[in-house]
């Protein structure tokens, strides 16, 4: 009877020792998530001030091109972060402290599907036009409605939300941009719905594996076109609303075929001209 009681007490002792970890855990990952969110610097985002001067190229600087005003308010509270490929800039359901611009780079937006399933949405690049709102709807959001994960090494500037709706309410000129970027997003999506309701899995791919090559690829003499950062599997299915499974199939026929080569999480596309004959075919 001792015996019993000894070994259910070192039961109770360890389950408890393993509840406190996992309670720790779940602190320091919020505790690490919400210093993300804010912009707050930690070690892995060194936050450093920004150069005191504005790229006339970028979102930003194209807007505000003409106002000396709107050009001091912004540099005044800007702040850059620097990240490594495959890290969180913010989480879904994150408080909306700071405004994030993405100043040179690749990152992805993701949604947490009633499924428990990460559905990307839309990839963002700093090419052609730096320094775009990361999450638009953050602007009359008190948190993040995505999740955002860079995909290649990426800058990032970050302005107080308070100092960006002063902005907005000044600067007629920023607030046309904006407007002008949702009207794109919202193209880009009905487009995206579109093609996942009246076009074959197959052709979707595709699309987007030429998209990417156009956007986001590196050319060589060996390797006609490899993209300059890795996609899993499950991004590319979820990038076209298919199943990993049906990307793994469609991915081994384009390979079979020498249209593509795999490597890793890298597709490189050996046959571009014969890729788009399979979407062009009536």
């Amino acid at each position: 009877m001792n015996r019993k009681m000894s070994r259910n007490w070192i039961t109770k002792q360890r389950w408890s020792s393993f509840t406190r970890q996992v309670l720790n855990m779940g602190r320091r990952r919020q505790q690490k998530t919400r210093q993300v969110s804010t912009g707050s610097p930690i070690p892995l985002y060194p936050c450093e001030q920004a150069p005191s001067t504005l790229c006339q190229h970028c979102f930003v600087g194209q807007a505000l091109k003409d106002s000396d005003r709107g050009q001091a308010m912004f540099l005044a509270d800007r702040y850059v972060h620097r990240y490594k490929a495959r890290q969180v800039i913010f989480h879904e359901g994150n408080p909306v402290s700071f405004i994030h611009l993405l100043r040179e780079g690749v990152a992805k937006l993701s949604v947490i599907s009633r499924e428990g399933v990460d559905r990307v949405l839309h990839l963002v690049s700093s090419d052609p036009v730096p320094c775009l709102l990361l999450d638009k709807l953050a602007l009359n959001r008190p948190v993040h409605s995505v999740t955002c994960e860079t995909l290649s090494p990426c800058t990032v500037y970050s302005i107080r939300k308070s100092t960006f709706h002063q902005l907005l309410t000044q600067e007629e000129t920023l607030v046309q941009h904006i407007l002008h970027l949702l009207s794109e997003e919202a193209e880009a999506y009905l487009a995206k719905f579109r093609d996942e309701h009246l076009r074959p899995a197959k052709e979707r791919l595709i699309d987007i594996l030429l998209r990417l090559a156009d956007l986001y690829g590196v050319r060589d003499a060996s390797h006609p076109t490899e993209p300059r950062f890795a996609l899993s599997r499950q991004e590319l299915a979820s990038l076209i609303g298919v199943t990993r499974e049906t990307i793994a199939r469609l991915l081994t026929e384009l390979r079979k075929s020498r249209y593509i080569e795999l490597r890793e999480n890298h597709i490189v596309i050996l046959n571009k001209d014969g890729l788009q004959r399979l979407i062009d075919i009536p």
